[in-house]
């Protein structure tokens, strides 16, 4: 489903992860090794903000700020101008670790994983909210790490990559802060043990799917089938997002060189935050 050739933007980005694009244009990833990156017109990165901690995965919100989900420190914003506030760093009175990636809804209620560890035999990944009130709660758990996620077109589903599993398992979202009625959605083609790791929504309502295991993308329809398998000039695909001027620019990060490419898809992305503004 590609319209061109997949074209490497950045190199090396170690643990590149998280590429989202904010409303003035700029894009940015995050590196594993601490900075958030910017990525620049003519190609290569310049640091835009350091956490010292664990960069994994981020969100904008509709004031333009970036929202990020970092597996040391907890969820961090990051203002335009690169200085960066700690928002959630404990839950429940413990210190908040092992964070993955990050959704936000129309309101602006953000969801984020924290896989902490989990896998096949320790099935303690979870799914929490931060609600525009500021309060943190739980809203799903018992998952064999849990990693990417994305609110859909309706703002009333969400969906959850459970990597160790290889499926993509979907909540109902009745209200900000509740799940409801758990199912699994798809189970990612291909023999190997780790599967989704990023997704996103396109404007038709399509989930394309970062499959680590395989290096490829998959893409599934509203309900759950596959339609399409993307084979990618490289392995250990981490993460994706649709935005540019038209919506249809298509940044991948990847593990393998590892590094940022671009490339371009049939149709525009989801807009980010149509009315989000946490406070």
């Amino acid at each position: 489903m590609l319209t061109t050739p997949p074209r490497r933007l950045a190199a090396p980005v170690p643990g590149a992860e998280g590429p989202i694009q904010d409303h003035d244009g700029r894009w940015f990833v995050v590196s594993s090794a601490g900075p958030i990156l910017e990525l620049l017109d003519g190609g290569g990165t310049r640091e835009h903000a350091r956490t010292d901690g664990g960069p994994a995965g981020m969100q904008v919100d509709a004031d333009n700020r970036l929202w990020l989900i970092d597996s040391k420190l907890g969820v961090l914003r990051i203002d335009p101008d690169g200085s960066v506030e700690p928002v959630v760093t404990e839950q429940d009175g413990r210190p908040l670790k092992g964070c993955n990636d990050g959704a936000l809804d129309d309101d602006g209620n953000l969801y984020f994983t924290v896989p902490d560890g989990s896998g096949l035999d320790a099935r303690h990944g979870r799914v929490c909210c931060r609600l525009l009130d500021g309060t943190v709660r739980t809203v799903a758990e018992g998952f064999a790490f849990c990693n990417g996620l994305a609110v859909g077109p309706d703002n009333r589903t969400l969906i959850v990559a459970e990597t160790m599993t290889r499926k993509l398992i979907a909540f109902d979202l009745p209200e900000p802060g509740v799940l409801a009625n758990r199912r699994d959605f798809a189970t990612l083609p291909g023999g190997n043990e780790i599967g989704a790791d990023g997704i996103d929504f396109d404007a038709e309502g399509r989930l394309v799917v970062a499959n680590y295991g395989e290096g490829e993308l998959d893409v599934f329809d509203a309900d759950g089938g596959l339609l399409d398998r993307v084979e990618l000039p490289f392995g250990e695909v981490t993460n994706l997002h649709l935005g540019g001027p038209d919506g249809r620019d298509l940044i991948l990060t990847e593990h393998e060189t590892p590094g940022v490419w671009k490339t371009r898809w049939p149709v525009p992305g989801i807009r980010q935050s149509r009315a989000c503004r946490p406070r």
